[in-house]
């Protein structure tokens, strides 16, 4: 993917409604090697319009951040603050402010330095994009690393890649890099046994407990502690959990000793914890707690732009660093929907370089599934022959996978002189009260048919044999029970 020249670089956009602005705008923007753009014409009504379309045009050029200084003052400031910054502005400055050099030298330092840790974290971190969305999240992730004892919350939907981001977080963290990193993930641990996972517990706690055992508090030491899916806590566990957060100190289960927590705690969720916290459905008190820095992780639909790039990427991770990628493949993954994010592509970047084989070309017909799709393609044409050729009575999904020939339910209505043609027959098979209206002794070899194709029990087991010994000797007349009978 091209970009552009300086993309890497923020923007100034300077907006001036008379004569040209200090000198110490330019100063700053040569200082901190920023380019620099201005808007001479703008109009008490035109220029907050203008100015939001050219910071949506500069993002949508993979712009990592668009500074917007002003010596527009009136009764569109407030309007102007709203909408710069919902256009995706970093910041907007009032120039007639006498503050605003210092400020904005204080912004552009920042930006500066966030830009660098967030190359830092596409290069060391695995957070590859260079989508709007995804240059958000390396910046939230890179003011975690400034803090290095903030508890950090990410949220995101499933596969967007929350661990990814949580061991970035740890592994480019010089404080704690060098000691472990233990991940627990809520949704997987039962309800009964959290309080041992999590504080751990001393030989004897509880029935089965035949040694001490170190929980995730104690075995993250000094590092990272990632807990997963934290929205699947009961709210039993959630007070417990609060209560060691509140107090910096756990105590295992069983024991009367407590012990310092010093790892970093890094929350991580799919679910709407704001909401939940806002419905009473999760712990406010602990949703404030974790929520010391939020990072929420964008799915892949909301950046479309970094498909190809992390598919690529994902290739060389198995082994194709050079490729050669068609583009029915990349129409195929640009308009593929991809629920499962970035999972979900690593997954079929995994099974197009498998499919390869020895190739150094990846086609649509190496994607996931293909061979599947034509074996059910040619399954679908058997079986409108076998139905053509008349030889299906009943199709179940099952044989619709298998075109073996006709059906057991086919070979045993066969048997008892039952044909498809007759709506008496299907209403019977679909359990209707028509079946009123047969003879009685039509009704009997349609209740031993039934029986015949469900042996449930024994004793339709045994009716099944019996009736196939029956039916072997056409000569003797079958007796019709008198209780099936209207």
């Amino acid at each position: 993917m091209k970009q552009d020249r300086g993309a890497d670089r923020p923007l100034l956009l300077c907006v001036r409604a008379g004569p040209p602005l200090g000198g110490w705008v330019t100063s700053l923007a040569t200082r901190f090697r920023t380019d620099m753009r201005e808007i001479t014409d703008a109009r008490a009504d035109t220029w907050v319009g203008h100015a939001a379309d050219v910071v949506r045009s500069e993002l949508c050029r993979l712009r990592p951040a668009v500074i917007v200084v002003s010596d527009f003052t009136g009764g569109a400031a407030a309007d102007a603050i709203t909408r710069m910054l919902s256009a995706g502005a970093e910041d907007l400055f009032d120039a007639n402010d006498p503050r605003a050099a210092e400020d904005l030298g204080h912004c552009l330092s920042t930006v500066t330095h966030l830009l660098a840790r967030g190359a830092t974290l596409q290069e060391q971190g695995g957070m590859v994009g260079h989508s709007p969305a995804m240059r958000f999240a390396r910046k939230q992730l890179a003011r975690a690393l400034d803090d290095t004892d903030v508890s950090v919350l990410i949220l995101g939907e499933t596969g967007t890649g929350k661990q990814l981001a949580a061991r970035a977080i740890h592994t480019l963290d010089a404080k704690r890099a060098g000691h472990p990193f233990h991940a627990l993930d809520c949704g997987s641990v039962l309800e009964s046994l959290f309080g041992s996972e999590l504080f751990g517990h001393v030989m004897g706690a509880f029935t089965g407990a035949q040694s001490s055992r170190s929980g995730a508090f104690a075995s993250a030491g000094a590092g990272t502690l990632f807990i997963d899916e934290v929205g699947e806590l009961r709210s039993q566990l959630q007070a417990s959990f609060l209560s060691a957060l509140q107090e910096r100190k756990f105590r295992p289960v069983g024991s009367d000793r407590e012990h310092p927590i010093r790892c970093r705690i890094v929350a991580a969720t799919n679910r709407d914890l704001p909401a939940l916290a806002a419905a009473e459905e999760f712990r406010a008190d602990l949703f404030s707690r974790l929520d010391g820095l939020r990072v929420w992780m964008p799915p892949l639909r909301q950046r479309r732009e970094d498909v190809e790039l992390l598919f690529r990427h994902f290739l060389v991770r198995f082994g194709k660093p050079h490729a050669d990628i068609t583009d029915e493949v990349l129409t195929f993954l640009a308009c593929a929907p991809l629920p499962g994010n970035v999972r979900q592509l690593e997954a079929i970047a995994r099974h197009c370089a498998f499919a390869s084989c020895g190739a150094n070309r990846i086609r649509l017909a190496h994607r996931p599934g293909t061979a599947e799709r034509a074996y059910g393609a040619q399954c679908r044409r058997q079986h409108r022959a076998c139905r053509t050729d008349g030889r299906e009575w009943h199709v179940s999904r099952r044989d619709t996978c298998r075109v073996q020939g006709p059906s057991r339910e086919y070979r045993a209505a066969h048997r008892c002189g039952l044909t498809p043609t007759r709506p008496e027959d299907t209403a019977r098979w679909a359990g209707c009260a028509t079946t009123r209206r047969l003879a009685p002794d039509h009704l009997h070899k349609v209740e031993l048919c039934r029986r015949a194709t469900r042996p449930e029990t024994l004793t339709a087991r045994c009716n099944f044999l019996r009736t196939r010994k029956l039916l072997q000797r056409p000569s003797r007349a079958l007796p019709g029970p008198t209780s099936l009978v209207a």
